[in-house]
């Protein structure tokens, strides 16, 4: 949201991205007894929040981009006593006045900001239209999908059964820990 008034903070997030994600990788793979039930509700849930973050940015930036105090110290007020306001003559409503689209650098942000937003908040009659338009482009038909797959214990070779079992029981000896539920080890174990 601040990135591009203050740029460290990019390397910043790209790292605890990083870090977040081996750390996930490690817990996954050796703390974690069984994975959560998710569905796609929360992803879909996630994606929808995150398009509102580009606006933030963009919003932020145009701010940070046209304040003529951050940029340059030609505009700055000073206060002669503690007690006075220091007027920045940087106010909000300079967006909607064409004093607020001149400065070039926060130009293309407040353009983009009102694009997106346009986007965001039209984002379903935008798909609406597309889908009508160019149906065979964009909209996915409706499909069942019918493998006739026997269930996952059926489907195992001896091989990878064996390693399970094998994996399974050097956990609950060695490591004193289940990797699979009990029922699940002894579907393993008994299935042909």
């Amino acid at each position: 949201m601040y990135g591009l008034g203050i740029p460290i903070l990019f390397p910043i997030a790209a790292g605890s991205f990083l870090i977040l994600y081996v750390i996930e990788k490690a817990m996954i793979y050796y703390s974690y007894r069984q994975p959560p039930m998710y569905d796609d509700k929360l992803n879909k849930q996630v994606l929808a929040l995150l398009t509102w973050a580009p606006l933030l940015m963009m919003s932020f930036g145009y701010w940070m981009f046209s304040s003529r105090q951050l940029l340059s110290n030609d505009y700055l007020n000073y206060a002669e006593r503690a007690s006075m306001v220091r007027l920045t003559n940087h106010t909000w409503t300079e967006v909607f006045k064409s004093e607020g689209y001149g400065h070039s650098p926060a130009l293309p942000l407040i353009i983009m900001f009102w694009i997106l937003l346009l986007g965001t908040v039209l984002r379903g009659k935008i798909w609406g239209l597309l889908t009508k338009w160019f149906p065979t482009f964009i909209k996915v038909g409706e499909f069942e999908v019918d493998e006739d797959l026997d269930n996952y214990f059926h489907t195992l070779d001896d091989h990878d059964r064996n390693w399970s079992i094998k994996e399974e029981e050097n956990g609950r000896n060695v490591l004193k820990l289940k990797i699979l539920n009990d029922y699940t080890y002894d579907r393993l174990k008994q299935t042909k």
